[in-house]
């Protein structure tokens, strides 16, 4: 019973960290507490078989699942990572082809319709070039979201780089010949920008320390447990 225990706290918590939820989050959706959650994970105790079955709906997986030995279950955790990010990038790239879907649209439409005048600032094939900074405010929130910094620093520096293009070209459609202008000041911003992720680089850097050495620890503490089990086997 005891090795029961232990197999299925560090399962629990292994699932649960690979579908991003915390021991609080988790409890409300089984109408729990999280201090019971955390008993759970730390095999002070079992939950019953009606929130395991729970739990295992939730992750889409089988109770047989959470009480596996550990190795098995770290390959099921990395197949529901990989899966999770094959999603993420798959609905992020869907969302960036509506956003030049609509351009598409609204150019067929302004042809279509004829309704810029010859003389117009705006000509239809802009809506191609303002799709880009649009894209790049759609990648900037998935990124927030769902990746990893260097991804929010790429988007979020070729947002008012892609803002100036767009400026530059809409005023040269109308002869002004200081467009160029703006793209000097993205260079202040692209240096606040690079000050800004050097900050969470190294904040970041910093708790991966840390990481290392709580898994460091937790190791250590497993091969502690598969001594003393192996020991009291035998």
């Amino acid at each position: 019973m005891e090795d029961i225990k232990f197999i299925l706290a560090r399962n629990l918590t292994a699932y649960r960290k690979a579908n991003n939820l915390t021991q609080l989050e988790l409890a409300e959706k089984l109408n729990y507490s999280d201090k019971a959650v955390s008993k759970w994970e730390r095999a002070e105790s079992l939950p019953d078989i009606g929130v395991l079955k729970q739990i295992a709906s939730l992750y889409n997986i089988t109770i047989d699942d959470l009480v596996r030995d550990k190795d098995v279950t770290r390959v099921k955790v990395k197949s529901i990572q990989k899966n999770k990010q094959m999603s993420h990038v798959f609905i992020s790239l869907l969302s960036v082809g509506t956003v030049f879907f609509v351009a598409v649209c609204a150019f067929v439409l302004i042809n279509f319709l004829g309704a810029l005048g010859a003389d117009s600032i705006f000509k239809s094939w802009h809506c191609f070039i303002i799709a880009i900074p649009i894209s790049c405010i759609v990648m900037i929130v998935f990124s927030c979201i769902w990746f990893a910094w260097p991804f929010q620093f790429f988007f979020i520096s070729a947002l008012p780089w892609s803002l100036a293009v767009v400026t530059d070209i809409m005023l040269l459609s109308a002869d002004f010949e200081n467009s160029y202008l703006f793209y000097l000041v993205c260079i202040p911003v692209q240096l606040i920008v690079i000050f800004w992720f050097f900050l969470r680089y190294a904040k970041h850097k910093s708790k991966g320390k840390k990481v290392v050495a709580k898994h460091d620890i937790e190791e250590q503490q497993d091969n502690k447990e598969e001594q003393t089990n192996a020991i009291n086997e035998g």
